[in-house]
């Protein structure tokens, strides 16, 4: 734990004021798990950006995809029961969609998703990993469910827009990384991210690109 002194200036305006309050033995042992868990994604996304992919074997890449899918069960209600967690939907925790925002979750996954693309050790036509296409959907599936109908991560989240729309245009089927339900979830029925996120030339590649298919 990191202690830092703090002092009240009472010259200053309230804007800058706050208050510490305790939490609750639930709560702590929410903070713990999730911090526990991004450390793994983190180590993840810090391999990826050194391009160190000999790394990541099988053995560590299913541990990647069970803490992945422990991050989703811990978000989504899942009333229905379904262990699945690649299918698995339903109702989420608003207050867990919040700390997994405040605890930057949607930037760690916003990274695992662009830098192996963006340094070409995969193509979005040819990722020959089948884990590393699982965790790619996976990625997507927890970005969905930590913004889904939750209006403050909807906005956070659209600040990736042209990424998930990328993705989502130049996908494979054969290597469906389930960036269009993320993107749909993101844009449907959210105005305010339709008038001021989307840029002019975003819709005009995106219209250019049905007029080849």
């Amino acid at each position: 734990v990191r202690r830092k002194a703090l002092y009240v200036d009472l010259q200053k305006s309230a804007e800058d004021a706050f208050f510490i309050e305790t939490v609750d033995e639930n709560e702590k042992k929410d903070v713990f798990f999730v911090a526990s868990a991004l450390a793994r994604l983190h180590h993840l996304k810090d391999m990826i950006k050194a391009q160190q992919m000999t790394l990541l074997t099988a053995e560590y890449l299913k541990k990647v995809l069970h803490t992945m899918e422990q991050l989703i069960f811990f978000v989504v209600k899942n009333e229905d029961g379904s262990g699945d967690a690649f299918s698995c939907e339903g109702f989420t925790w608003p207050h867990r969609q919040r700390m997994l925002k405040d605890m930057k979750l949607i930037e760690v996954l916003t990274d695992i998703l662009f830098y192996p693309f963006g340094f070409q050790l995969y193509q979005l036509n040819n990722i020959p990993n089948e884990l590393m296409v699982k965790v790619f959907q996976l990625s997507y599936k927890l970005i969905k469910h930590t913004i889904r109908e939750y209006r403050p991560n909807e906005l956070y989240a659209s600040q990736w827009l042209d990424l998930f729309i990328h993705q989502s245009m130049f996908s494979d089927p054969n290597y469906d990384l389930f960036a269009e339900p993320t993107l749909t979830e993101l844009i449907d029925n959210n105005k305010k991210i339709l008038e001021n996120k989307i840029k002019q030339e975003t819709i005009v590649r995106f219209v250019n690109m049905l007029k080849t298919q």
